[in-house]
């Protein structure tokens, strides 16, 4: 933490933001950052979906200020980067935002295709596509063969779970 100088005051995502300049920094080619599932953390809930709006807003703006501030490690060809960073998951950051921007197209877009045609292969391919990107965000990954099932399993239940959060990202997005 000494050596990048600690956490920035100009960013609103601190977490993030620090995450990015110790990669930034150090790389992580030899070093190894990850998300720790045994933190205990106290933060307030958010009661209201106005409150949910603001939360995700302040997540998604901190995020593209702390990607955008470290940007020269996307397709940076500097050894301390791994490929599978700089080339496939920062990358992937920025088109599913994109993606999100027409997200409420392609969902209108399907819809009337279900609806003209009557056919729900549609629905059905939509989903394989997102199993094969889902698959292929976690393949680069050092995962046990059954953590890899597994998430292989859960992955297509994600899209409909998660679909409420991405609704509130487009508005966060939007704004």
């Amino acid at each position: 933490m000494l050596e990048v100088g600690g956490y920035d005051t100009d960013s609103i995502t601190e977490d993030i933001d620090f995450t990015m300049k110790m990669i930034d920094h150090f790389g992580n080619s030899n070093r190894q950052f990850g998300y720790a599932d045994d933190v205990i953390a106290y933060t307030p809930p958010v009661s209201r979906f106005s409150q949910l709006l603001k939360q995700r807003y302040r997540w998604k703006q901190g995020r593209f200020k702390a990607l955008f501030k470290h940007r020269r490690v996307i397709f940076n060809r500097d050894a301390k980067y791994t490929f599978s960073l700089a080339f496939w998951k920062l990358p992937k950051v920025f088109f599913k935002e994109f993606l999100m921007l027409i997200d409420p197209l392609l969902l209108l877009w399907i819809i009337g295709i279900i609806h003209h045609f009557a056919d729900f292969s549609t629905i059905f391919a939509i989903f394989g596509l997102y199993y094969l990107f889902a698959m292929a965000t976690f393949i680069p990954e050092e995962l046990k063969f059954w953590e890899r099932i597994r998430l292989m399993m859960v992955a297509p239940l994600a899209y409909l779970i998660l679909y409420v959060i991405n609704i509130v990202d487009w508005i966060s997005l939007m704004r």
